[in-house]
């Protein structure tokens, strides 16, 4: 039979142990500036930054930018200039994407105002990406340049218009 005194002992040791373990937890969590310790810039994957300037679409992509934005490839729709600034057009959108369980935010530029965002379509094992650039434009309006593709399987341009599409309506909806 075990004595009280080798079972409070051993609580004590426990105890010390958990709170060794949380304090080492801690400690990487707070250290880990990169994500690299936890996975998270793998979470991201190896997704490229892209440059509306030089971007180059394929006939399955969807893109939606001003002409003097998009220089490279033709946009399917051109972003007209609306009379809000950056902090309330981007609001509208992730007012819509932060509700939407099918969209995840894939990576944060604040500098340059872009975004990329997963949504998963019904019935599909993978999300497409979407790139979402704001763009001041003077003197207090802002544009938007958005490209919507697929990265595995095949995806549709119809689906990717429809796609932005949906997201300007919410957005335009909310401003």
């Amino acid at each position: 039979m075990v004595s009280i005194e080798t079972l409070r002992n051993r609580a004590i040791l426990l105890s010390l142990l958990i709170v060794v373990i949380g304090g080492l937890g801690w400690f990487l969590i707070v250290s880990d500036k990169d994500g690299s310790l936890f996975g998270e810039n793998l979470r991201n994957g190896d997704l490229p930054i892209i440059d509306f300037n030089t971007l180059n679409i394929t006939e399955d992509e969807y893109l939606y930018c001003p002409l003097e934005i998009c220089t490279q490839s033709t946009p399917d729709g051109q972003s007209p200039i609306y009379d809000y600034n950056i902090a309330k057009l981007s609001r509208a959108l992730f007012a819509y994407t932060d509700t939407n369980q099918a969209i995840q935010m894939r990576r944060r530029d604040l500098k340059a105002w872009q975004f990329d965002l997963s949504e998963y379509n019904q019935g599909q094992s993978f999300p497409d990406l979407i790139t979402i650039k704001f763009i001041p434009q003077e003197p207090s309006g802002t544009t938007i340049a958005i490209y919507s593709r697929s990265v595995v399987g095949k995806g549709t341009k119809e689906r990717h218009k429809e796609r932005v599409e949906r997201w300007i309506r919410f957005i335009e909806a909310n401003l």
